[in-house]
């Protein structure tokens, strides 16, 4: 994979609205947590998507057809265009809805804050792959977190999505009664199961059953980007054993 540097806004902007495959999403976390200037242009990105949504959430699709463009002009396909008009508006959006709007985005949900620096008792694991392996390795290391972190109020928090949404399966996770005893110990654990990864599986006609309590409520990389915004330490469980 390329350098962090060599990473363009289009290609954070595909980040943003989830339409990079799974190794050049793990490329651009990866960047956001080593590099803040990477950090900040992606929640530069989204907060001009929130803006947007904000600003322009109503707004409906001309009935009217269009004149169709004649054959090669401009044959950008539907993640390019959609990536570079995000760029191109971010600048106008920002500065226009931001002044606007700016109390109602403060307090929306998705607003963006500054980002905080790292922080070793807040840490969060990613689990993306069906492999007994991995989901071993992150009870094994929240356990021993939790052992570490005893007495001064660390949390840790777990998030699956695609093949990882496995370990949160209830008849399916080979895991399931140590992560209930683990949610029922102690309050500072979390577990989060990738709210696209389920609609995926139902879409394929599987009804997956989560684990009574896991939050399942937003997609994976929502998830990520906010604990990564607020100080939270990335960590993807892959890389915690010798594959």
């Amino acid at each position: 994979m390329q350098d962090t540097d060599d990473i363009d806004n289009l290609t954070l902007a595909s980040f943003v609205d989830c339409q990079l495959d799974a190794a050049h999403k793990e490329w651009v976390i990866r960047a956001m947590e080593n590099d803040p200037d990477v950090r900040e242009r992606v929640y530069r990105l989204r907060r001009a998507k929130d803006l947007m949504k904000l600003g322009f959430g109503d707004a409906r699709a001309p009935t009217q057809t269009l004149p169709r463009l004649k054959a090669g002009r401009w044959r950008l396909g539907s993640l390019g265009l959609a990536a570079t008009i995000l760029v191109l508006i971010t600048s106008f959006v920002a500065g226009y809805l931001g002044y606007h709007s700016g109390k109602l985005v403060g307090e929306s949900v998705h607003a963006v804050a500054p980002v905080a620096h790292r922080q070793t008792d807040r840490v969060l694991l990613h689990v993306s792959e069906s492999d007994p392996k991995q989901f071993a390795a992150v009870l094994a290391y929240m356990q021993k977190f939790l052992e570490k972190h005893r007495k001064n109020g660390g949390r840790v928090a777990v998030v699956a999505n695609a093949g990882g949404l496995d370990l949160m399966r209830a008849g399916v996770s080979p895991f399931e009664k140590q992560i209930i005893a683990m949610m029922r110990d102690y309050d500072n654990v979390h577990f989060i199961a990738c709210a696209s990864s389920i609609r995926e599986l139902r879409r394929k006609g599987v009804e997956p059953i989560i684990i009574e309590k896991i939050d399942s409520t937003l997609p994976a990389m929502d998830q990520i980007i906010s604990h990564v915004q607020q100080g939270w330490s990335y960590i993807k469980v892959d890389t915690l054993i010798n594959i």
